[in-house]
């Protein structure tokens, strides 16, 4: 259906709503300016809305004028018969889907209205502390946003994952082992003027001729890191340096206030150093370095390991520290069933008692 205003002598706006009163009316589709993608010499404030409907929906029409103008319109309306395919998008996580709008609801959820083959962008945003995770159901893609061209009802979910490799350090206590802070003295939170939140990590007060760590080793994906740092020293002698296993990717000296810097990093292993060190005389500014808001690239790959138990036999898993898994049995290896849930503690290592079974059984992890 499509209205637009055959003739006026104001500039006009536009919008179609559904609803069962004046009072609970929900928009459907509005409209300015039905030109806006044309070079015109000027701004013939004329309105259009076009919107795919099902069979039986009623809608309504409301025409106003820019600024409060007012005067007589003209209004037309072009009906064409089309097959009307119907979108569904979930979200499973924290997250929003901000394209394509979606006004129509009913007992699946909420779902927009396309006509056959138009192409619509498809666009996901993660929450501040999570990660876009793909899409799933109807359509596998990993990019947040795509265009799809319609040609059927399509039912797709936005996942959505905490971001395990974020790092700000706002409830810092040394227990992941991965971390390690060390030198002659250790590195330590900081709650004064960090980067974002309420603590950084700030080097300890070392002397001439010492030096203060840390160090981050994790399993990465092919990708890029970031930090943000800040640093206040004798320039070009007490610095700051980070590397990744030995290699020198960076030093910092002099007045550096709060910055986000970034590195590729490739897959495998890899252990992250901070170390600020000293020369061997004076000091200058507050002789100190910062770091917070790391971004890390991690991999959430987990093993699997079956050991012999009193009451049957004990799965080792051993993952991303505090990440979940599930767990999964098989007979066969065609036929899967989900067996449990396990959460990783802060070694990244979890453990579940199998109960002795007749017959054989297989057994695999999967990432959530």
């Amino acid at each position: 259906l499509t209205i637009d205003i055959l003739e006026s002598a104001f500039d006009t706006l536009m919008g179609m709503y559904m609803g069962s009163s004046i009072e609970n009316l929900v928009k459907i589709t509005s409209s300015d300016d039905a030109f806006i993608d044309q070079e015109l010499e000027f701004d013939p404030g004329i309105s259009r809305v076009t919107q795919a409907l099902e069979q039986g929906m009623s809608v309504y029409i409301a025409v106003d004028g820019y600024g409060g103008e007012t005067g007589n319109v003209a209004v037309r309306s072009l009906f064409k018969m089309d097959t009307v395919h119907r979108l569904l998008l979930q979200i499973n996580g924290t997250g929003t889907v901000v394209s394509p709008y979606q006004p129509f609801t009913d007992e699946s959820g909420s779902y927009s209205l396309h006509p056959q083959n138009q192409s619509v962008s498809v666009e996901a945003v993660p929450a501040d502390d999570g990660l876009f995770f793909g899409w799933s159901g109807d359509v596998n893609v990993s990019e947040k946003k795509f265009n799809l061209t319609i040609s059927d009802e399509y039912h797709i979910r936005a996942n959505f994952i905490e971001n395990r490799g974020v790092y700000g350090f706002e409830d810092w206590k040394g227990h992941d082992f991965r971390w390690r802070t060390g030198g002659d003295v250790p590195w330590a939170p900081d709650g004064q003027n960090p980067f974002q939140g309420k603590y950084s990590m700030r080097t300890g007060a070392i002397a001439d001729m010492q030096a203060s760590s840390l160090s981050f080793r994790g399993n990465f994906n092919d990708g890029e890191l970031s930090f943000a740092l800040r640093v206040s020293s004798e320039s070009d002698w007490d610095k700051l340096s980070f590397t990744i296993d030995n290699q020198v990717m960076g030093a910092w000296s002099g007045e550096v206030d709060w910055k986000i810097v970034s590195f590729p990093v490739g897959n495998g292993s890899r252990t992250l150093t901070w170390a600020y060190k000293k020369d061997f005389a004076n000091s200058a500014n507050l002789d100190a370095a910062w770091l917070d808001e790391l971004s890390l690239p991690l991999s959430i790959a987990a093993s699997l390991k079956g050991i012999p138990h009193a009451d049957g036999f004990e799965l080792l898993v051993r993952g991303e520290p505090l990440h979940r898994y599930e767990v999964w049995s098989s007979r066969d290896l065609r036929d899967w069933q989900k067996s449990s849930d396990v959460s990783m503690d802060n070694n990244g290592e979890a453990s579940l008692v199998v109960p002795s079974k007749t017959d054989y059984h297989f057994y695999k992890i999967k990432t959530k």
